[in-house]
């Protein structure tokens, strides 16, 4: 018993008390790093390997509303762009791209918890057949996160009289706690394609796979003004890849796999999209029309359900997460998560296609 009350005790100093809440704070913005559902639609915030992928100018928004049942869901969404450099000359190659993505993430009521961040890429494609019929691509990107708190929003022990209860008037102390925090990152990535322009007339499919790192230089997320107190930002690995198949003329199949790892924490998303051409056949001249339907298993977390329309110039995704916990005891659980995505593409000529990659 002397043991627990001087926990207690202990636990009840000020400055004790702040170094626990605000541990707390990075612990679950360390853990749960902003992701997507319609991942390939973030391509630069996926895999820095990805910005040489796009062949035309592209543009994309992104918008993720998450736990719907809880009266603070969290907020993510971005805004991306990629510019596609070729080498001049009697046959244009591509050599790869560079691009840039803005992305801000709000957590708790009214944006207690705000992460901004902006970001570069590039990427440089390396053709391991003549023919193009076998691509590398090497991508490096570096930027800057924003972390803060607004500590005015939150209520604390010290805050309450024993008569009266909690009194505002009262100021908590806040020394040694800071409600921003901002810090450099270095990300890395690399993809691999089969295939990557899908020409069916040599070849039955095409394929790729991709490898990245973020959080290379393991930055400080710290909000403690005390130096010598540091909080690292672990790295986070990402591992993907896919195939596809024709089924028929106008239907495509593509089954894919990513996973995440980041702090002894292992996640896996599994599924596959089909893609049915409403307008056009397999015949690749610019006019095709697609319906997407996709479906998703979060590993212990989530089932996912996707569709959206594919045209030449612009794709449109909308997904829904519907988390385990929902499934066993309907409405006692956090709700589920949805997704929107809008892209356009400026074509650099008709009939050009994107690489065999998932579209939402």
């Amino acid at each position: 018993m002397r043991k627990i009350n001087y926990h207690i005790k202990y636990l009840t100093k000020p400055r004790t008390l702040w170094v626990l809440i605000v541990t707390c704070i990075l612990g679950n913005l360390q853990a749960q790093d902003p992701q997507f559902s319609q991942y390939y639609s973030t391509p630069l915030y996926t895999n820095p390997g990805l910005t040489g992928a796009q062949p035309n100018i592209s543009f994309g928004v992104n918008y993720r509303k998450q736990s719907l049942n809880l009266p603070v869901p969290r907020e993510t969404g971005q805004f991306s762009a990629i510019i596609p450099i070729y080498e001049s000359g009697s046959e244009s190659r591509h050599l790869g791209g560079v691009g840039g993505t803005v992305f801000q993430e709000k957590a708790g009521g009214d944006g207690l918890l705000t992460t901004t961040g902006i970001m570069a890429s590039a990427a440089y494609n390396i053709n391991l057949k003549f023919d193009g019929s076998e691509v590398v691509q090497v991508g490096i990107q570096g930027g800057w996160i924003q972390k803060s708190v607004d500590l005015s929003k939150l209520t604390f022990g010290s805050q309450y009289n024993r008569f009266l209860g909690f009194d505002p008037s009262i100021s908590p102390n806040l020394t040694g706690i800071g409600e921003q925090t901002s810090y450099p990152v270095i990300n890395a990535g690399v993809m691999y394609y089969f295939n990557p322009h899908r020409s069916y007339v040599l070849y039955t499919g095409s394929a790729f796979g991709g490898f990245s790192v973020s959080n290379i230089n393991g930055p400080n997320d710290s909000f403690l003004d005390d130096p010598n107190i540091k909080s690292a930002l672990p790295m986070l690995f990402r591992a993907h890849g896919g195939v596809e198949f024709y089924l028929s003329s106008k239907l495509r199949w593509s089954p894919q796999i990513l996973a995440l790892y980041q702090n002894t924490q292992l996640q896996f998303n599994v599924g596959t999209y089909f893609s049915y051409d409403v307008k056009n056949s397999a015949a690749f001249d610019g006019k095709f029309f697609e319906v997407i339907l996709g479906l998703w298993y979060r590993w212990k977390d989530s089932g996912i359900i996707s569709v959206g329309v594919n045209a030449p110039t612009y794709t449109i995704g909308f997904s829904y997460d519907l988390n385990v916990n929902d499934f066993n005891a309907i409405g006692s659980g956090t709700g589920g998560t949805f997704e929107v995505s809008l892209s356009f593409k400026i074509l650099k000529d008709d009939g050009i296609r994107n690489f065999s990659t998932p579209l939402i």
